[in-house]
């Protein structure tokens, strides 16, 4: 599974990032990507993730980091598949002071 992500900087899209990714299988809660990288597409600011382990019966919270040159507004950008509640997205990639990122 692709999985891709956009990173705006001051609005206009942001190319040269190095973002990572995260990804938490929700129902063991266990990470299964940790803050590996994602390459930059053609498309200006757009970038992706090629989710080798995916499985369809899975539900995931996924967020990706696009680094600290960007604002916290335009830092991070969330997603999930199928029917993951944004409660159990934050739950899952809280980190362990307790923000969300």
């Amino acid at each position: 599974m692709r999985i891709l992500a956009y990173f705006t900087q001051d609005g206009d899209p942001k190319t040269g990032l190095t973002p990572t990714i995260k990804i938490v299988e929700l129902s063991s809660n266990s990470v299964i990507v940790n803050e590996e990288t994602m390459s930059e597409t053609a498309i200006p600011g757009s970038y992706q993730y090629n989710f080798t382990n995916y499985n369809v019966y899975n539900d995931y919270a996924i967020r990706c980091d696009g680094g600290p040159t960007l604002s916290n507004y335009e830092r991070y950008t969330y997603g999930a598949n199928d029917y993951v509640s944004l409660s159990d997205m934050e739950d899952s990639l809280e980190d362990s002071d307790g923000s969300i990122g």
